[in-house]
């Protein structure tokens, strides 16, 4: 039994069949471009995503907005602002405890071993997906802290990137104070609760 799936548009009431194959091609042009994949039960949210970046285009029907997607001349800049749509921007400071600890008890310790039968003190790290960069400042200050006592004597390195342009513009732009600000609140309570230990 086949079910339709209706998604309303706020601006103009009108609704759009998640189901309309054009929605596959699409969400196959999305994973060919950035390896987001939208399986059959979540295709509902590309709809939708489309359907907010048609009534932002030139396009006037599904089948339209995706020769915006696969033409030339309008592909890439289309697809970037697609790709702003459907992705996620949820981002904090300290986000997974538990990757933390697993950082901190299973992977610098294997990480250190191994580099340092190498001879090498130096780390890079990469943290992809990490909107307006709240999870690299994280480990920023993780591995400054480790830096005392396991990477001591280390250097790292970390680039944090995002496909979502928005979430780059902003962490460039907007976001440094405000970044800023959450940051020294972090290190501000870490540098009480270090004073305390040590009275």
């Amino acid at each position: 039994m086949a079910i339709d799936v209706q998604i309303a548009s706020s601006s103009t009431g009108e609704s759009v069949n998640a189901h309309d194959p054009l929605y596959l091609r699409i969400r196959d042009l999305v994973y060919q471009a950035c390896g987001i994949y939208h399986p059959e039960e979540k295709i509902y949210l590309l709809a939708g995503a489309c359907k907010r970046r048609l009534n932002g285009s030139k396009a006037s029907s599904p089948k339209d907005y995706f020769d915006l997607l696969s033409s030339p001349a309008t592909r890439d800049s289309e697809l970037r602002a697609l790709l702003n749509e459907i992705t996620i921007g949820e981002t904090c400071l300290f986000r997974s405890q538990p990757q933390l600890n697993a950082l901190h008890n299973v992977i610098l310790p294997e990480l250190v071993t191994a580099r340092a039968k190498l001879g090498l003190r130096r780390m890079r790290i990469w943290s992809a997906g990490c909107s307006t960069g709240e999870e690299s400042y994280t480990l920023a200050m993780f591995l400054s802290e480790e830096s005392e006592h396991l990477l001591k004597g280390w250097s790292f390195e970390i680039a944090g990137v995002d496909i979502n342009e928005e979430a780059a513009n902003l962490i460039r732009f907007q976001n440094a104070y405000q970044a800023s600000a959450q940051i020294s609140s972090v290190i501000n309570s870490l540098m009480q609760t270090t004073i305390s230990m040590v009275q």
